[in-house]
This record gives C-alpha cells, structure tokens and sequence, in this order.
C-alpha cells in the first residue's frame, strides 16, 4: 500500500512541470472556445425565438465570453510556440521563471482588445446580439491582434525548423568525427603493435631477422 502510493505521489510530482501546465491550460482553452460557442449559439436560438430583452442581454455576455475564449485559444498556441522556441534557443532556460509571463500572455492578452470592442459595440454598434458585424473596422479590433497571434506563431514555427535543422547538422558533423578519430585510434593501435612485432622478432632471432 505505501509502496502505491509513492509510486504515485513521484509520477503526480513529475506531471507537475510548466510543459505540463502550459499544455493544461491550451487544451482549457480549447474546452472553453467549444463550450462559449455552443452556449453562444443555444441563446441566440433562444432569443430569435422569443425575442425577450433577458435573452438577448445573455447573448451578449456569451458573444463576449465567445471571443474572449477564441482570442485566449490563439494567445495559448502563440505561448507553446514561445516556449518550444524558447527551450531549443536559449542555453540557460528556467521554465518556471517564464511560467507568470506566459500566463499573462495566455489569458491576459486577450483582455485587451475584447474589453475595447465590448465599449465599442455598446456605443456605436449596440444591435441584436453583436453576431453581426455591419461595420468592419470594429471587428478588426478583435481580429487584428489574433491575426498578430498567428502571424508570429508562423514565423516562430519557421525559426524552430531552423534550430532543428542547425542542431542536426552539428550533431551529424561531431558524429562524423568521431567517426573519423575512432579510425585514426584504430590505424595508432595497428602501427604500434606492428612496430612492437618487428622489435620483437628482432631481438629473439637476430640471425633470421630480415626487416621489411
């Protein structure tokens, strides 16, 4: 039983990383864009039904809900790729010392441009649910910095590729020469041992020796 349970409490200890974390809280946000959309879309149905001011203030609230959780998915993508990025660039890499920025960067990011496009859409394009968008320079304050997200993501994708192809070529180059150094030691070990052989010969049969 005791053996259980530390069996147990060192694989819940090594689960406990900020690779682990940051996975978590990426597949959080994929769980909590699915759930606000279907919410979302179940209270719009709704109040297209009914047509009550109830309704269609909740609609509203989940159309919030809806695109701060898509803005936080995107920003938990850009996060993996930083951290991936940041484990095969960096020599001296403390995961938990980046662990509060990616956090901010994750969940926090994304509250600074769905709160700008809530005021804005109260103020200037306050109709039905908000699931319209008549005027398209409102919607770019939500989608320009996702499309930042994306962006940046891609070229930090680019740059992993770069490192790995880099680290395999170093690695190839020192397995060449070592490759190259194991012959060599083999050709001194063979030489040495010939020279031994012929020293030998020599002094046990000095009449007979003829060198070669």
């Amino acid at each position: 039983m005791s053996l259980t349970s530390f069996v147990l409490r060192d694989a819940c200890s090594k689960l406990r990383c900020t690779r682990n974390y940051i996975h978590s809280n990426l597949f959080a946000s994929f769980i909590l864009r699915a759930l606000s959309i279907l919410t979302r879309d179940a209270l719009l149905k709704r109040w297209k039904t009914n047509g009550k001011l109830f309704y269609l203030l909740l609609c509203r609230v989940a159309q919030v809900l809806m695109q701060y959780c898509v803005g936080a998915n995107y920003y938990w993508l850009l996060v993996e790729g930083l951290y991936l990025h940041n484990l095969l660039a960096l020599v001296a890499f403390s995961e938990n010392r980046f662990f509060c920025g990616y956090l901010l960067i994750g969940w926090g990011t994304p509250v600074l441009f769905v709160i700008p496009w809530t005021v804005v859409r109260c103020l200037h394009e306050n109709t039905r649910c908000w699931e319209i968008n008549e005027n398209m320079a409102y919607w770019y304050i939500i989608r320009t910095p996702i499309l930042m997200a994306v962006m940046v993501n891609f070229f930090i994708f680019i740059r992993i590729i770069l490192i790995l192809i880099s680290k395999l070529k170093a690695h190839q180059m020192r397995y060449t020469d070592y490759k190259f150094r194991y012959v060599d030691k083999k050709k001194v070990i063979f030489i040495d041992t010939e020279k031994e052989e012929k020293k030998y010969k020599k002094n046990i049969f000095p009449l007979y020796y003829t060198p070669t």
